[in-house]
């Protein structure tokens, strides 16, 4: 995909409105693609607040139920991360929550960013006391073999992710840069109320870093990243100056995706343009907003995204095989010994989805557009 349909670009002139107040266009809409695309990308309701008036009188009901039906969703998640902060209160367990609720914090109306589960990070030490008094308020653990920073809980509709580390950090210096930049970050963190419930989360630098390793792990990964993360930048940056930060992003090596995002946000979105932007290549903001709008939230509009950043991040077949057998049996990182084992096992899952026809075979195309987005990522200059 090298450019955006009608439907996707009436998206983004939509929400460029709900947030910072770029004129809406002036065109017909075909409502039921416009709908899905916005649930696809998880920001229905910064959508539905921009175009409600608009909407004719057979959407309306279906607009407006779909919207309830998800605010009830985050006033359920908010209800959460308050039960949270009372649980780790009454242990004693120092805390702070990631992602979800610390973006939505900087939006104009906290509610209206979409919200998925309740992830939360303790120190290792504290973990198993945190795990046990989340077992209490009524969750059973989830276990799954590709568990590598976090522990998983499930309640009925609900699930809460205790972190131990924040994410993967890269490997070599600058993994151990990160780690050392982001080990205060429950020390550091602030108490804040939203809808009415009390949580923790993170102060303005750590996070800028929270946020950007989320998408560029989503990015490399080939999980996909949608409008909602671009949003969640947005409206940070018109929140924060994050040139502040510039010499600690920078050894981080993550100040050149930090432009290129802010970029993205200010040409697409309408979001402030800082005198420290750099002066980013116009073919890498389009190659990003492209990247946004085509692979939908955790890449729910593209299947075969994962294999074409195998070929990405690997020119050798053999290292992308046993990248892919690290990262879904973590065991063959600790047991070496294990790893022939859990290749078999990794090329047994590849034919078996394949030949069952739950995912595609790689393609010329696949391998084409694997070597475009190659470039691009090379010029975001990740962890260099």
């Amino acid at each position: 995909m090298d450019k955006m349909n009608a439907v996707q670009l009436q998206l983004i002139n939509i929400i460029a409105n709900m947030l910072f107040g770029v004129p809406l266009q002036e065109e017909e809409h075909d409502w039921g693609k416009l709908r899905q695309e916005a649930l696809d990308q998880t920001v229905f309701p910064l959508v539905y607040s921009a175009i409600k008036k608009q909407l004719p009188e057979d959407e309306k009901v279906i607009w407006q139920r779909l919207n309830d039906k998800i605010i009830a969703q985050n006033m359920t998640i908010f209800y959460e991360h308050g039960e949270l902060h009372s649980a780790m209160e009454e242990i004693e367990c120092p805390y702070v929550t990631l992602k979800g609720c610390g973006s939505a914090y900087y939006y104009p109306d906290p509610v209206k960013r979409m919200m998925g589960d309740v992830d939360f990070l303790v120190d290792p030490i504290d973990l198993q006391k945190a795990s046990e008094k989340v077992v209490q308020c009524g969750f059973r653990q989830i276990y799954k073999p590709d568990q590598k920073f976090h522990e998983e809980f499930k309640r009925d509709n609900t699930e809460w992710e205790l972190h131990y580390k924040i994410t993967e950090y890269p490997e070599g210096e600058k993994g151990v840069i990160i780690e050392r930049y982001v080990s205060d970050i429950i020390e550091t963190d602030r108490c804040v109320e939203m809808s009415g419930f009390e949580f923790n989360i993170p102060d303005d630098f750590h996070h800028c870093v929270v946020m950007l390793l989320h998408v560029a792990r989503h990015l490399i990964s080939g999980r996909g990243i949608g409008l909602r993360h671009l949003c969640d930048w947005a409206v940070f940056v018109e929140n924060v100056d994050i040139s502040a930060f510039g010499d600690q992003l920078r050894e981080m090596g993550l100040w050149v995706f930090a432009c290129s995002l802010s970029a993205v946000s200010h040409k697409y979105l309408g979001s402030r343009e800082y005198q420290w932007l750099m002066n980013v290549d116009d073919n890498v903001l389009h190659s990003l907003i492209i990247e946004f709008v085509s692979h939908g939230n955790f890449g729910q509009k593209e299947s075969n995204n994962t294999t074409q950043n195998l070929i990405i991040n690997f020119s050798n077949p053999f290292k992308a095989w046993v990248s892919r057998t690290k990262r879904r049996f973590p065991f063959t990182k600790k047991y070496v010994f294990l790893m022939p084992i859990g290749m078999i096992m990794c090329a047994a899952r590849f034919l078996y989805l394949r030949i069952s026809g739950k995912s595609r075979w790689v393609t010329i195309e696949d391998v084409k557009t694997a070597e475009e987005r190659r470039d691009v990522y090379t010029k975001l200059a990740l962890y260099k």
